[in-house]
């Protein structure tokens, strides 16, 4: 699999083109995506040229190049060629529409002077190529389909002008040129070899083809009467049209690449499904990236120099960081110097979620040899354990893992512990994230006050030179081009410096279908953001054809309604059954045909979740939510939708994970404060919740109740604040055993005379005696309760604790499993977890030190001091230390980058008191004579010049800490030896407590 490269597949569409806007509107909208999705599954991109605008106006009139570019690009398509045929025979050429180059080019041409275009494009595909010479092998590699329009719709078609458009009766000699296209039908297409088919198609009078007014095909008085009426309802041998084209086409691409039929038929693990889906993105978002020169340097650099810190590439939206990365991607692996992972995160089933998305990372690694340690399953262990085993790949070779779009997961940006600031040899981390809202901007200043990673920012396009390369580049890959008129109205509009509001434009003019009115669409349409080109792309949608069942302007309102109001996307299924439930068809095959046309035409705009759909841009989210909760009109009101939502999730199994996960968000939301209760109250629901994700999730859903959206009343909001504050006081208990759980509520919430706990702990009772489980139920409040001072407890032993300046986070020691755990205060969930009993002593480790200017914590262990960094885990020991800290000897003290600590060798008897250089990692000083015995006072001055101990003598005496520590002065006789000194300097004096607890008040000399 790994061994196959992507391939174009090239197919050209080949007609007459006034009479045709409704077959290839159908193709491009309602073949083609299934078709390119179906490639993509076999590593091939599928591009449909349609020249409907595909020749720009200057080829067309100035050049006369229309003849040239249509028989080029049947060469560059060759294999595939597609050609729909009907009752007109089209624009016969003369020798003054071609120019002399085009002559010289295709020298055959001359002999087929009198042929219209269309057919010059068919006999050039199959039967006398008019380059010089022939096209070696073409028999036998030619995929040619031909189908024929039968005339049985031209009955329902009475405007004249608009017969003379879909037939030949406004020709000069109408009978001669029906004659010369029958002639052609039959000893031309018939004879060519290839297969033929005939199609009917409808004539629907209340439709309209717009196409045609905007190619300025009549005057505008009469403007109204050529659009009106439009051809529908293909069909070929009895079945949709559609289904024709794709069989033929899926069989002539696999007798084309028989090699990647086996792609498909291969059953594929878990991994495999995920890097499949990753490789299918990374085509998709390298494609809108045009490289500038000086792009990708800094990131180059990065990737071939020895910096140990990680990469950080940063965007506002829109600005194309993802596009970069893919690109750079790209070229990443075509080199194949080095070991490349790579996760987009939110656009397949497994990169949503940070557990799953570094579970499956370290499964890459190890089944491409580079990890031989066994994995670890719990998401703690797996963040816990990602450096190490990042070290341990590192060692079979140079790696680069890129990340994208870390604000795109589950926890957002607020769990980034697992990110190593210093990465092991040999490895390379980069990452994304996007700017302009809160904690990404933050994170940026953080990373840049803190020195922990490279980081660049994406250049916007911002030159006329670049803009109008993206333009060009983009839709040289369909084969069109634009006139510099147009591209300059284009480069030009104030959204023309972001690259998702020209991806999303240029998407569009694609799917177009007429040249000559293409300056008024682009000026006025797409507006100058991508929010208002999503809506203009949106609007589009709406009123395109049906090629379904369900009206698109119904579909794609309610689609995209309930969207938006989902809380993390909705599957393919669930909107096949919302469309049903809402009655908007009773026919579920038609439903999840609707669905899913849909929904691959704007694929490129969406990501996945675990099966789900959700939006990709955050701009496309926003634009559909603003139109379908007001612009639109079939909006509703955001709480219209979430009801919507909310009926749709209560008629699940009440045990199914998607109902656990969105009801409580979406009755809050729809202000369905009955049912939002009757959940809430519901201890099995509770249950369930924790046991389908976790404590923190059922928390949630308690913290919506006190939405307003909600509209509970007061009573209403002090249970449920009551019922969370509770769940956050057991959570520790919790997280490591839900079975606790009605011990918990009962031991925490019986104190309460409030109906709806009553409630609560009733349906308890009831429950678990149905249930018939045993469980220890407090006859009376036996644990803190909620709303009090206690806001949650920490469940293991506790022996110290670090507090960090954010007030965020804590270090908490527990020497009865030798541990450190980094601790979110908030919440008191365990960030990290650093197993000390793995370093030589660490099982005997007494206490810790938090050493915040150093992001570290010094442990003092047996015979060593060790410092910790606190993102990576990293160990450094400090030598020179040989006393044990069973004896009561740890560190006391932290000023900038000095520590003090006691030590004792109790062969000698002798105390010792280090200082300590964390950075330099050395012990700078001792002090031998005069150190007490016990813990005694010492502090620094504010300036770090001066150091202040209390000695054995009961005095205080002050050392000159830049000048090898010797002694200054000494303050008199205390009664007891000191404990504790305090300075205050401003003042000039210095406060001494003593072991007999006396304050003694000194004035410094």
């Amino acid at each position: 699999v790994g061994a196959l490269q992507w391939e174009n597949v090239y197919v050209f569409i080949s007609s007459t083109f006034n009479d045709m806007h409704a077959e290839r509107d159908y193709l491009v909208k309602r073949v083609f995506p299934e078709l390119s999705e179906w490639c993509e599954a076999r590593k091939l991109h599928l591009v449909d040229i349609d020249l409907r605008w595909g020749v720009t106006e200057a080829d067309s009139e100035k050049n006369k190049r229309v003849v040239e570019v249509c028989l080029d690009n049947i060469d560059r398509c060759r294999p595939f060629f597609l050609c729909f045929l009907g009752q007109r025979r089209g624009w016969i050429p003369g020798t003054k529409d071609i120019s002399e180059e085009t002559f010289l080019k295709f020298s055959k041409l001359v002999n087929y002077m009198g042929a219209s275009v269309t057919e010059m494009e068919i006999i050039h595909a199959l039967i006398d190529p008019m380059l010089n010479g022939s096209i070696e092998g073409l028999q036998e590699q030619e995929r040619a389909f031909f189908f024929l329009r039968s005339p049985e719709y031209l009955k329902y078609v009475n405007n004249q002008t608009v017969r003379n458009i879909y037939t030949n009766e406004g020709e000069v000699d109408p009978e001669a040129a029906d004659e010369a296209l029958a002639h052609f039908k039959d000893g031309v297409v018939h004879k060519s070899g290839r297969p033929v088919f005939y199609y009917l198609a409808l004539w629907d009078n209340e439709k309209s083809t717009p196409e045609l007014a905007v190619a300025g095909m009549a005057a505008d008085s009469d403007k109204q009467g050529i659009t009106q009426g439009r051809l529908t309802d293909f069909t070929c041998d009895g079945a949709p049209l559609a289904s024709s084209v794709l069989a033929l086409l899926k069989q002539a691409i696999d007798e084309r690449y028989p090699d990647r039929t086996d792609l498909t038929n291969q059953k594929v693990s878990p991994l495999q499904r995920e890097l499949d889906q990753q490789d299918q993105f990374l085509q998709l978002a390298g494609e809108g990236f045009i490289p500038r020169t000086g792009d990708f340097n800094e990131i180059s650099k990065y990737v071939h120099n020895d910096e140990r810190r990680p990469f950080t590439l940063c965007a506002a939206p829109g600005l194309g960081k993802t596009s970069f990365l893919a690109h750079f991607i790209e070229e990443l692996l075509a080199r194949n110097t080095v070991m490349v992972v790579y996760r987009f995160v939110g656009v397949s089933d497994e990169s949503w979620s940070l557990h799953r998305l570094l579970s499956s990372i370290i499964q890459e690694l190890k089944a491409a040899g580079r990890i031989q340690a066994p994995l670890p399953v719990t998401a703690g262990e797996i963040k816990n354990k990602f450096s190490d085993l990042l070290e341990n790949a590192g060692t079979n070779g140079k790696l680069v893992i890129l990340i994208d779009a870390l604000n795109q997961l589950d926890s957002g940006l607020d769990d980034l512990t697992w990110l190593p600031w210093l990465l092991p040899p040999n490895v390379k981390l980069i990452f994304s994230f996007k700017l302009g809202e809160t904690k990404g901007d933050a994170l940026l200043q953080k990373l840049e006050r803190e020195n922990k990673a490279v980081f660049e920012l994406v250049r916007p396009f911002e030159t006329p030179d670049d803009r109008s390369n993206l333009v060009t580049q983009y839709l040289s890959r369909y084969l069109k081009e634009l006139d510099e008129d147009n591209i300059e109205t284009i480069i030009s509009s104030q959204g023309a410096a972001n690259p998702l509001f020209l991806k999303v434009l240029l998407s569009e003019l694609r799917v177009f279908g007429s040249h000559i009115n293409l300056w008024d669409l682009i000026r006025f349409r797409f507006g100058q953001t991508p929010l208002s080109a999503f809506e203009a792309m949106l609007a589009r949608i709406e009123n395109d054809p049906a090629y379904s069942a369900v009206d698109p302007n119904v579909l794609v309102a309610h689609i995209f309604g309930w969207l938006t109001h989902s809380k993390n996307g909705l599957s393919a299924e669930e909107l096949t059954d919302l469309l049903l439930k809402a009655k908007i068809t009773d026919n579920r095959q038609a439903a999840n045909d609707a669905v899913q046309l849909l929904l691959r035409q704007l694929r490129p705009y969406l990501a996945r979740r675990d099966g789900r759909i959700d939006f990709f841009y955050e701009s496309f989210y926003l634009a559909a939510r603003k139109r379908y909760t007001s612009a639109h009109a079939l909006a509703k009101t955001d709480t219209e939708w979430h009801r919507n939502l909310a009926e749709y999730f209560e008629g699940l199994s009440h045990e199914a994970p998607r109902y656990l996960s969105e009801i409580a968000y979406q009755y809050s939301h729809a202000g369905m404060t009955q049912e939002l209760r009757s959940v809430l109250l519901d201890f099995r629901f509770v249950e369930l919740r924790i046991h389908n994700m976790d404590v923190t999730a059922v928390i949630e859903d308690y913290n919506c109740a006190l939405l307003a959206e909600a509209m509970m009343d007061k009573e209403d909001r002090t249970a449920m604040a009551l019922i969370g504050s509770a769940l956050s006081l057991a959570s520790g208990t919790l997280m490591k055993d839900a079975a606790q759980l009605p011990t918990q509520l009962f031991g925490r919430l019986l104190g309460f005379d409030i109906p709806q706990i009553r409630c609560l702990l009733d349906n308890t009772i009831k429950y678990l005696q149905q249930e018939g489980r045993p469980w220890l139920r407090p006859l009376s409040p036996c644990m803190p309760s909620p709303g009090g001072a206690l806001m949650r407890t920490y469940s293991p032993v506790a022996n110290n604790i670090g507090v960090f300046r954010d007030r965020e986070r804590m270090l908490v020691s527990n020497k009865t499993d030798g541990s450190v755990k980094l601790v979110e205060i908030k919440t008191g969930k365990i960030i990290r977890n650093y197993q000390l009993d793995a370093i030589p002593g660490g099982r005997y480790m007494n206490d810790f030190l938090l050493l915040e200017d150093e992001n570290a914590f010094a442990v003092r262990l047996s015979g060593a001091l060790v410092i910790i960094d606190i993102d990576t885990a990293r160990t450094r020991t400090i030598p020179g230390f040989t006393g044990s800290p069973r004896r009561g000897l740890y560190p006391n003290l932290a000023k900038g980058n000095l520590l003090l600590c006691h030590d004792k060798t109790a062969a000698e008897n002798a105390f010792r008191l280090h200082v300590v250089d964390t950075r330099a990692g050395e012990v700078i000083h001792t002090f031998t004579d005069g150190v007490q015995s016990t813990s005694v006072g010492f502090v620094f001055s504010a300036d770090s010049s001066r150091l202040f101990i209390g000695t054995d003598d009961n005095r205080v005496s002050v050392y000159d800490a830049k000048n090898e520590f010797k002694l200054l002065y000494q303050l008199g006789m205390h009664p007891k030896y000191v404990t504790d000194i305090c300075l205050l300097e401003d003042a000039g004096l210095l406060i001494t407590k003593t072991a007999d607890n006396r304050l003694c008040v000194w004035r410094m000399g």
